[in-house]
């Protein structure tokens, strides 16, 4: 990946819906040039999905803290069934770190109280998004 991919994923991340073309032109290629780019960054894995974000949607954090036994392994696939956008495994006070996109709290709720039911959880914070900048 060079600074070229760089300057693309950040205008992908900024909008998905940005067309290829208008890329080009700001970057001074052709279009056919961004499409093979893309296409290449797909097919590595450096670009995983294309996404949207909705106005009405909720977003919120939730560290999760978790015993030894099962493994964290597990707790995770155990999250990933519940649906939750993004998981991460990290060092600190906590174990995991989860990014959930929802409608409304009261789905946010429902998603911690699946989270909190599974074995090995033993504790759960949730940080609702009051603004994203």
């Amino acid at each position: 990946m060079d600074e070229k991919d760089s300057v693309i994923i950040e205008k992908l991340e900024d909008n998905a819906r940005t067309p290829f073309l208008q890329i080009a032109k700001q970057m001074k290629v052709s279009e056919g040039t961004i499409r093979k780019r893309v296409a290449n960054l797909v097919k590595k894995g450096i670009i995983k999905k294309f996404t949207i974000e909705t106005s009405s949607q909720t977003n919120a954090f939730v560290e999760v803290t978790t015993t030894s036994q099962p493994p964290t392994r597990e707790i995770v696939e155990e999250i990933k069934k519940i649906g939750v956008e993004k998981i991460f495994v990290v060092a600190g006070r906590f174990t995991i770190l989860c990014f959930i996109k929802a409608d409304n709290l009261n789905e946010v709720r429902d998603i911690v109280e699946a989270i909190r039911d599974i074995k090995g959880v033993i504790q759960t914070e949730t940080l609702p998004v009051l603004k994203e900048d």
